[in-house]
């Protein structure tokens, strides 16, 4: 409740924070709270992974016209989001990310090469686990085309922890916390997880990938 009453505070989503739609809001709030983050992504790189020249034509391909400010704005309210890797007592956080995220190319090999290698090195933190799901799954390959977030937060006392589920539209998003609803999608993770390759395989994969760029 207290994340949501202040999801439109005064001052809170000033400078380079309120280039987050009004939807995308409480996300960024949840994310910064949550002590476990599990995340699937079917066609292009999350956003919290994504490497600057990459971010920078995900904005310059948007359906509307950004200025070069509102572009700057962008790259660094996404590269603030990608400090909880590292910082003092970060969250757990998981992706499946499907093998069409590496394959669509997004502004040339270069982009990708750079992208391709961050995502190895993100991968090597210990408390991020990459996952990936390669074409030649033969199961639930239909499933990964939802994309989707699960976020966990401790609550206070002898309270049990919060769950989420975050699924984002074009122009909205849905915030479900819903214990039925909550299960399913924790049902189709770990559907995932047992058909994506383990973490070392996926390496495997991603640098093997990042090779036929150059």
């Amino acid at each position: 409740l207290t994340v949501a009453r202040n999801t439109n505070q005064r001052g809170r989503w000033d400078g380079t924070r309120s280039v987050f739609p009004e939807w995308f809001r409480m996300y960024v709030d949840l994310e910064d709270g949550a002590e476990d983050i599990r995340q699937v992504q079917a066609e292009i790189i999350p956003g919290i992974l994504q490497v600057e020249p990459y971010i920078r034509i995900i904005h310059a391909d948007w359906p509307r016209t950004l200025s070069d400010s509102s572009i700057e704005a962008s790259v660094h309210a996404r590269q603030e989001r990608q400090k909880i890797f590292t910082e003092d007592d970060p969250p757990n956080v998981s992706f499946i990310l499907s093998e069409s995220c590496m394959r669509r190319e997004v502004g040339g090999p270069e982009v990708m090469r750079a992208q391709l290698d961050y995502l190895t090195r993100v991968a090597q933190l210990p408390n991020v686990q990459l996952q990936l799901l390669p074409f030649k799954t033969r199961t639930y390959t239909g499933t990964v085309s939802f994309s989707f977030s699960l976020l966990t937060l401790g609550a206070p006392g002898i309270a049990s922890p919060l769950d989420f589920v975050y699924v984002e539209d074009y122009d909205d998003a849905r915030y479900l916390d819903d214990k039925n609803a909550v299960r399913a999608y924790g049902d189709l993770w770990r559907r995932l997880t047992a058909a994506a390759s383990g973490p070392a395989e996926s390496m495997d994969i991603i640098q093997a990938i990042a090779k036929q760029y150059h």
